[in-house]
């Protein structure tokens, strides 16, 4: 990999960045009408896209940084080197493979990490009153809708709520922590599911 190839992965995270922190503006119609309803208390709608919101913002916001940086480094190490003159259809097909690469790695750890943070900051906003203190499962309600939107199986009306929330969605309401691996687990094999290499 030469210098020149930095300045192309560094841009390829930077599209995934960019299009994380944009992708909470990009509503589908159907979720702009779940938020934009009415519900008695409050709509857990709401709370789960906005705390999506948040985790992508803050993915893509770390993937800009981490690829202006790479963009930056790759800068420094042309002037210092003297720039390279390293042309020609080879550097440039062995650049667009390690963009392609890099573009590859950032959607993959999102894919893998943002279930586990969406849940955690889920915990965060349900299970807690304003003052930072643990109400467990008096509010559990949002994370059981959460739950049923986004294709975790059903809670079965004999089931303890405080129970399907930790076996099946990996996430504690007496204490507000998340299983992160069954989180990350359970997002691999949607992964391997979508690329038709598994039964999720």
């Amino acid at each position: 990999m030469n210098v020149q190839t930095l300045f192309i992965v560094g841009l390829s995270v930077d599209i995934a960045g960019a299009y994380l922190v944009a992708r909470g503006l990009l509503a589908r119609p159907e979720d702009v009408r779940r938020q934009a309803s009415t519900r008695v208390g409050s709509n857990p709608y709401v709370e789960f896209r906005l705390t999506e919101d948040k985790v992508d913002g803050r993915f893509g916001l770390v993937y800009l940084v981490l690829g202006f940086g790479v963009q930056i480094l790759a800068y420094v190490l042309t002037v210092w080197s003297k720039a390279s003159t390293d042309y020609g259809s080879g550097p440039a097909l062995a650049g667009l493979a390690f963009a392609a690469g890099a573009l590859l790695a950032a959607v993959l750890v999102y894919a893998l990490l943002r279930e586990l943070f969406v849940l955690r900051e889920l915990g965060r906003i349900t299970l807690y009153n304003v003052e930072g203190e643990l109400v467990g499962e008096r509010d559990t309600h949002t994370l059981q809708v959460y739950a049923a939107f986004r294709g975790y199986r059903g809670r079965h009306e004999s089931e303890d709520t405080a129970e399907y929330l930790r076996e099946t969605v990996g996430i504690d309401p007496s204490t507000g922590q998340v299983a992160p691996l069954k989180a990350i687990r359970r997002a691999a094999r949607r992964l391997r599911h979508l690329g038709g290499t598994g039964h999720g």
